[in-house]
């Protein structure tokens, strides 16, 4: 039997938190985030396509939350 996560493809997800950085830039701190999310962090996801690996972004990092997705690259096996 072949596993799920065997179909999908891998991404890598990069992503920054723009309320973050707003806030750094006026010398104060995000309540919740840390400072490193005024840079892009990246991380991987699996998904069928690259709707799919945003789709799974934004429910880990919310657009509400400030969270903002700048790149989505294909990794290659």
């Amino acid at each position: 039997m072949i596993g799920i996560s065997c179909l999908n493809k891998r991404y890598v997800v990069e992503l920054y938190n723009k309320r973050v950085l707003e806030l750094l830039k006026e010398n104060q701190q995000h309540p919740i985030f840390e400072d490193r999310w005024a840079n892009v962090q990246g991380f991987m996801v699996e998904a069928d396509t690259v709707s799919g690996a945003v789709e799974q972004a934004n429910m880990l990092y919310p657009k509400d939350d400030g969270f903002v997705i700048t790149r989505v690259s294909a990794v290659e096996a």
